[in-house]
């Protein structure tokens, strides 16, 4: 029975060993992703760690976000500049708008021209997804622009390194503050400035269309200002690390 109860103890060990191993290079892998230093190819920049207390704030702009002049207002009043990634269906009836963006000093990043699953699309459509909106800020602001988000967090190897080929980064989040769920302008503060993900370097996701995101913004800035934090566009925040 010792013998049988040495053989089971022995294989148990080797079992555990197992598990923590795999969970240790999950968590290194999950690490590695958080800093933006995976291979190229791996995964969206979420974060970009750096000494100093500085944060980006993002803006997707799909059709229906109509609210940009005011985010712009309220950036300017707090001397914020931020990264705007815009879909060619928003430019379509915004080209004004996007001017102003860049007119402001803020960045522009792409977001495709049809906000497509781009996993779903062969190389040549995806592509056209970002070359096509790719021209058309170029012919439009001048900006030509070096930042990639993917419709709906939709990616895998190949949308990032076909985004790679054509002179994309790819960027994600950190923090989703879940305006567009039209959460209340205070739970939208809330879940950024109380967020257990808030640090230095983090990326932060809001929404152009949210319905209460312009009533959250100032508020927002205010606090994470009180608490240390400075502003950067994505491209900066990259640039510091």
């Amino acid at each position: 029975m010792k013998r049988y109860g040495g053989i089971a103890l022995f294989f148990f060990t080797l079992l555990l060993m197992s598990v923590l191993s795999i969970l240790q290079g999950t968590n290194a892998r999950e690490k590695l992703a958080l800093a933006g230093s995976l291979p190229a190819g791996s995964a969206p920049v979420n974060c970009a760690p750096a000494d100093v207390p500085c944060l980006a704030l993002t803006f997707d702009l799909d059709p229906g976000a109509d609210n940009v002049p005011t985010l712009l207002s309220i950036l300017k009043e707090h001397h914020v500049k931020a990264t705007f990634f815009v879909t060619g269906q928003w430019l379509s009836s915004h080209q004004s708008e996007a001017k102003a963006i860049a007119d402001g000093g803020h960045e522009l990043g792409n977001h495709t021209e049809n906000h497509p699953d781009m996993t779903s699309l062969n190389e040549k459509a995806q592509t056209e997804e970002l070359t096509l909106l790719h021209s058309e800020v170029l012919r439009l602001t001048g900006v030509s622009m070096t930042l990639f988000r993917p419709p709906y967090d939709r990616w895998d190897n190949s949308v990032i390194q076909n985004a790679s080929k054509n002179g994309y980064r790819t960027i994600g989040w950190s923090i989703d503050c879940l305006d567009w769920k039209d959460y209340s302008a205070s739970d939208i503060v809330s879940s950024v400035c109380e967020n257990d993900s808030l640090r230095n370097g983090s990326i932060i996701l809001l929404h152009g269309g949210a319905r209460h995101t312009a009533d959250a913004l100032a508020p927002m800035i205010t606090s994470l200002r009180e608490n240390g934090y400075q502003f950067s566009t994505v491209s900066r925040l990259l640039e510091s690390r």
